[in-house]
């Protein structure tokens, strides 16, 4: 049993989706060097709450697509710029928008997946896919909080919590609890009961 074997309750119960990936994928998206940075810390939080992880580098919408596919990860980390349509380009014109990206994520065994850098929230909510069994979660202000949060993730689904719940410890959801909280800016969407979505946020703090 992995560290995230708790997001598989929901995938155990839905047959007709693949069964749930193996472990965390850490992905960068491009070559910008503040992303390539935060690649590198976030990689070091992993490493540091004792989750082996191997980092990847797609510079295609090509092979971004087939290091998915291929690694079958539970949970995808991504660093990655979006345009104002929602989509990732390649220098070659190559365009994969967010919508697809899920869906192939989530037919990979993705139950996890994580917008790690910083994006206009306006940018990708229309391409937030309602999902059967996969958490989304997007950074919409990385700040010097991001770190601890990250770990808190980590360390909530360690006990045994599902996404929802370790996200609402760290974030509780009334802006005067989150006061004050190593919080950044971010927001979630889980699958709900009945498909009906889940969203929670946290408010960046200071």
């Amino acid at each position: 049993m992995g560290l995230f074997d708790r997001l598989l309750r929901r995938a155990e119960a839905t047959p007709e989706l693949s069964r749930a990936g193996d472990g965390v994928l850490p992905l960068l998206f491009g070559a910008a060097p503040d992303l390539e940075s935060q690649l590198d810390e976030d990689v070091a939080t992993y490493r540091e709450a004792g989750v082996e992880v191997i980092p990847s580098k797609a510079s295609s919408v090509a092979e971004l697509r087939e290091l998915i596919a291929s690694r079958n990860p539970q949970v995808l980390h991504l660093l990655a710029s979006f345009t104002g349509r929602g989509s990732l380009v390649d220098a070659s014109g190559g365009e994969l928008y967010l919508r697809e990206l899920l869906s192939l994520s989530e037919e990979s065994g993705v139950r996890l997946f994580i917008i790690a850098s910083q994006n206009d929230f306006e940018h990708v909510k229309t391409q937030a896919a309602k999902s059967k069994v996969m958490n989304f979660l997007t950074i919409v202000h990385r700040n010097r909080h991001f770190a601890s949060f990250l770990r808190g993730i980590i360390a909530g689904l360690a006990k045994n919590q599902n996404f929802a719940l370790a996200y609402v410890e760290l974030a509780p959801q009334h802006e005067s609890v989150q006061r004050g909280r190593p919080l950044p800016g971010s927001i979630a969407i889980c699958p709900g009961k009945r498909g009906e979505k889940l969203f929670l946020w946290s408010e960046a703090q200071p």
